[in-house]
């Protein structure tokens, strides 16, 4: 457990630039503190939902909800198409490359 948490610092050190690379620099400097106020609402509403449901359906079928809520969302994403704009480099960026 000590070494699976220990690789979380990491993690949080490579985020604001893994955020540039694959959102570009317009976009990816404000979808950081987006990034962690979803991450914050989630571990909050996790807990909620854990100490909440439980006691009303027990925990195994808690387990059995995330399941069935995660196929869901992974057939929603194999089936979308995800292509952004931000996808295509920054014009800014471009230009800035040819002035050099």
């Amino acid at each position: 457990m000590f070494l699976a948490n220990s690789c979380l610092g990491g993690l949080l050190v490579i985020t604001p630039t893994t955020c540039l690379q694959f959102y570009g620099s317009t976009i990816g400097a404000g979808i950081y503190s987006f990034y962690w106020l979803c991450f914050s609402l989630a571990n909050f509403i996790g807990y909620l939902y854990v100490s909440q449901l439980s006691l009303l359906i027990g925990f195994p079928n808690v387990l059995y909800v995330t399941l069935g809520m995660n196929a869901v969302v992974l057939i929603i994403i194999a089936s979308y198409r995800f292509e952004p704009k931000w996808s295509q480099p920054d014009e800014a960026v471009q230009t800035a490359d040819a002035n050099v």
